[in-house]
């Protein structure tokens, strides 16, 4: 990322930044157009209208422009706002139409304010938005895509641990002002594959209703390894086969292999690459794009079904969250892979992998059609319910019979008392005989020789 400077003539600060000010934050604007950071600064220093700001911010570079000891009219807020008299107005290029440019430019702009913020000794509670001093929805596509999101790729850069996930086992979101269905896998499920049930050459095509078995599956949403295309090749297989008794992987580079290992771990390689027999791996499938992996940036896509990165379309997606679950999610307006790898690492994704998109892309969610085109499709990855087990019968454990210190002490007493209860019974069988005497006397029944008492 360059940074440069391009100096706001000083015959143009009475109209474009007339006051000296003392910065106290960052304000953060989306251009609402298309053009490049460096068209962007010449616009603005070569008209009259007020309307200013100091940098700009594309996928290439930064460009300074008006000096941070100056004030810009940028925040809505009035002659004597705080956005317009003592904020730094960031401006990020490209964002009416969005994309990858977009992307590149709003990351440039993450790594640009961290190292304001870290200049000046200031935290990320320095950044605003154009929103925050009067209101409007700027920067627009940036709150699109998500304010928070924004915030931890600045956060990220300030080296800052950042912690974001989905919430819930089912999400609907908002991303970039389209909604993306996500299904997280949870401690009771497992990831498979189940394919259309058909003729042996595995032609065959189901709607994803009708791909199922006796398991209960909470999620499914179409997957693709099979060439659709309309040729001889028509449902060629792919990837292998777990449904049935063949193996098949092509040795083709021109197709990717995504595929779980026994251990639950997730890869990817070419195809030309890949040896595995269907008894060494969990499921294994062909995706048209691996746009993520171990939580870095990649753009593979498998060649022979066309590269469909930058197309803005209804997408399924397969990711993995940082805590190794698997998620299932389907994006039920348009964006292209890049856009949606954006969305993956914004809630702790560590893979994504594009599956079949435009009509094939469907989601069953507990029975219930969360998105369904009713369109043939050759297979489906599930978050299935895992088979109960037998639990084992329970038994109480035993317990050594360990006498404690109190139980000795116990056991002591016990026995003093039993000493002194002996005691006493024989003292009062020697009083019961001596009254018996004394009646008997009384009676007259018995002489005592009083000789013999003394």
């Amino acid at each position: 990322m360059q940074i440069r400077q391009v100096a706001m003539p000083t015959n143009k600060y009475s109209i474009k930044c007339p006051h000296a000010m003392v910065a106290v934050g960052i304000c953060i604007h989306n251009t609402a157009n298309d053009a490049s950071a460096a068209s962007e600064i010449n616009y603005m220093i070569n008209n009259n209208n007020k309307t200013s700001y100091h940098v700009a911010v594309d996928d290439k570079e930064v460009i300074e422009c008006i000096p941070f000891d100056r004030n810009a009219w940028h925040a809505g807020d009035g002659a004597y706002g705080d956005g317009n008299r003592k904020y730094i107005a960031i401006e990020i290029c490209y964002s009416k139409s969005g994309g990858n440019r977009f992307i590149q430019a709003e990351q440039n702009c993450a790594k640009y304010v961290a190292k304001l913020l870290k200049e000046r000794g200031w935290n990320i509670s320095y950044v605003k938005k154009h929103q925050d001093f009067s209101g409007k929805y700027c920067p627009h596509r940036t709150l699109d895509m998500g304010w928070d999101r924004f915030i931890n790729l600045i956060k990220k850069e300030l080296g800052e641990e950042i912690k974001m996930g989905f919430a819930n086992k089912y999400n609907v979101l908002s991303y970039d002002g389209q909604t993306v269905k996500v299904y997280v896998q949870q401690d009771d499920m497992d990831i498979g594959l189940m394919s259309a049930k058909g003729n042996p050459d595995y032609k065959a095509l189901q709607t994803i209703d009708e791909i199922d078995n006796d398991l209960i599956h909470w999620c499914k949403v179409n997957c693709n390894y099979f060439v659709m295309t309309s040729g001889a090749d028509y449902g060629q297989h792919l990837g292998v086969e777990q449904s049935f008794t063949n193996d098949f992987a092509p040795k083709d580079d021109g197709y990717l292999v995504v595929w779980i290992d026994k251990a639950n771990k997730i890869h990817w390689d070419y195809a030309s690459n890949y040896w595995l027999a269907k008894d060494d791996v969990k499921l294994a499938f062909t995706p048209n794009a691996v746009m993520l992996a171990e939580g870095k940036d990649i753009s593979v896509y498998s060649k022979n079904l066309g590269d469909k990165r930058g197309i803005s379309n209804t997408q399924s997606l397969l990711l993995q969250c940082d805590d190794g679950k698997y998620a299932l999610a389907v994006v039920t307006g348009k964006l292209n892979l890049y856009e949606c790898r954006e969305f993956a690492k914004a809630y702790g994704c560590t893979f994504m992998c594009a599956l079949d998109s435009g009509g094939s892309s469907q989601m069953i969610r507990e029975g219930l059609k969360e998105v369904y085109t009713g369109r043939a499709i050759a297979n489906v990855l599930t978050l299935y319910k895992t088979p109960n087990q037998d639990e084992p019968e329970h038994q109480e454990p035993e317990v050594p019979d360990v006498p404690s210190v109190e139980d000795e002490e116990l056991k002591k007493e016990n026995e003093k008392l039993k000493a002194e209860n002996t005691k006493l019974t024989e003292m009062n069988e020697e009083l019961h005989d001596r009254i018996n005497v004394a009646i008997s006397v009384l009676n007259g029944s018995l002489v005592i020789d009083e000789s013999e008492e003394e």
